[in-house]
């Protein structure tokens, strides 16, 4: 009996010390589960900051708002720029938007592409499908809005920026643009739709800007039809107040009217006129080829062209090529270039020369450690780049699929609460494919804790806890 009782006294004492155990390590759990809580309410805080919106009167004014990284869109930026513009797309009380940079540096220096590079070498290249399906799909619907919109490209105004502004209504460029699609220096290419409105520029500039990547002026775009009009930075604020204050419908006429009374020709002439003669001999659209060029370069036997030489061979070989593609491929619709963009751009970033730029020209190493800067043009096989379609990299351009997440993750019951309610906050454009694809991206990113399979053949998405 004796022998029972003191049996029974052990296990009591083996499953109070388990009891007490499993309380300390839930009250662990649950200090570590409240301080990542106030880190993401911290982070969504500081994501709420970086896209500032205010809609008075008739007008919806949108400011990109990360001074220290020059106004970089990153991914939350894609998603909820986005949504802003379906949002004025369908406010029957809204006539104008104007989208503008915080800062006197600039309105937006491109996508974020620290951001790309850290993420894909942490989560793999689920993350650049992610990256460039929202940014493509923010800039299809910035392209296709139908009411009117004023973009002020003030200051540093390149690739990313340019995309969700480039098919805006009216253009406006200061004494401070600088205007570049500079993608070619870092393994990139001219993207966010950069094949169809560089190849609709005067023959041989679109040539001249994807394959170079050098900067223009407010000057060259207001000569060339970049801008739409030329406003001195100072009088910018004022030509905002006034058309909060006037816009009161959709009439274009009436817009342009009241920025034709801020409008002057700039003090600086255009130097890209000067060199313009030049540009259509070395960068027509007749070259069969980038050699074709380089050798064009070379011929006109000048400095300038001497220079260009050189710096194209700084370039990545490989995305000089697709640039030089690119335009040439641009006579299709703009749901094809982007298709056919986001497709170049996953396989880019499967290619050394991305991360060999980045650690060039973004992390700022020694130019001669960069191996593609000592390859010729020449090198890379034309047929690298391939423009053909590829079931495994499709992008599907949407106005709204919120509802298609909602509706995969109540179908899966065993989907954490906290996985479903992350889903529900990301607006998710893309293929049915690459839909899960990227639900397996986000669950990665939330659930460190948690097991996650994804099984592309039964197109379902499964949560399991460890």
């Amino acid at each position: 009996m004796t022998t029972i009782m003191e049996k029974s006294i052990k296990r009591i004492n083996v499953i109070g010390e388990h009891i007490i155990s499993v309380a300390s390590v839930s009250q662990q759990q649950q200090s570590t589960l409240k301080s990542k809580m106030n880190q993401q309410q911290q982070q969504s805080n500081e994501n709420d900051s970086v896209l500032l919106e205010k809609h008075e009167n008739n007008t919806t004014v949108i400011t990109l708002n990360r001074l220290k990284q020059l106004n970089v869109l990153n991914t939350h930026i894609f998603v909820n720029l986005n949504k802003k513009l379906l949002n004025y797309a369908n406010n029957d009380n809204a006539h104008l938007l104007v989208l503008k940079g915080a800062g006197e540096k600039a309105y937006c220096a491109g996508g974020d592409i620290k951001e790309l590079t850290s993420q894909t070498r942490k989560l793999g290249y689920s993350f650049p499908k992610y990256f460039f399906t929202h940014e493509y799909n923010m800039d299809y619907t910035a392209a296709t809005l139908k009411k009117p919109t004023v973009v002020f490209w003030d200051g540093i105004s390149m690739g990313g920026g340019l995309g969700v502004s480039i098919h805006s209504t009216f253009r406006i460029v200061t004494e401070r643009t600088v205007w570049a699609m500079p993608e070619v220096s870092i393994g990139l290419f001219p993207d966010v739709g950069g094949s169809y409105f560089l190849a609709r520029l005067p023959d041989s500039l679109g040539n001249y800007l994807g394959i170079t990547g050098k900067s223009i002026s407010g000057a060259d775009c207001l000569k060339f039809g970049i801008a739409t009009h030329y406003v001195e930075s100072s009088k910018l604020p004022e030509l905002e107040r006034k058309l909060i204050t006037l816009v009161n419908s959709q009439d274009r006429n009436k817009i342009e009217a009241i920025i034709n009374e801020f409008a002057s020709q700039p003090k600086q002439p255009s130097k890209l006129l000067q060199d313009w003669p030049l540009i259509q001999q070395c960068f027509a659209n007749r070259f069969n080829n980038v050699q074709e060029i380089l050798d064009a370069l070379e011929a006109s036997k000048t400095k300038w062209g001497s220079d260009l030489v050189k710096l194209i061979r700084t370039k990545s070989p490989t995305s000089v090529k697709i640039a030089f593609r690119q335009v040439k491929e641009g006579n299709r619709s703009l749901e094809e270039i982007f298709t056919m963009e986001y497709r170049i751009a996953i396989r880019c970033l499967e290619s050394p020369d991305f991360f060999e730029g980045i650690t060039t020209h973004v992390d700022h190493d020694d130019e001669e450690h960069c191996k593609y800067c000592r390859r010729k043009t020449t090198s890379i096989p034309l047929n690298y780049v391939n423009f053909a379609d590829s079931n495994s990299l499709s992008l599907q351009l949407q106005s709204n699929s919120n509802e298609i997440c909602k509706n995969i993750v109540t179908q899966k019951k065993t989907t954490s609460n906290l996985f479903k309610e992350f889903i529900n906050n990301h607006l998710w454009m893309g293929d049915r494919i690459n839909q899960y694809e990227h639900l397996f991206y986000l669950a990665k990113l939330k659930t460190k804790n948690s097991k996650v399979n994804f099984h592309s053949n039964q197109q379902s998405l499964q949560l399991q806890s460890s």
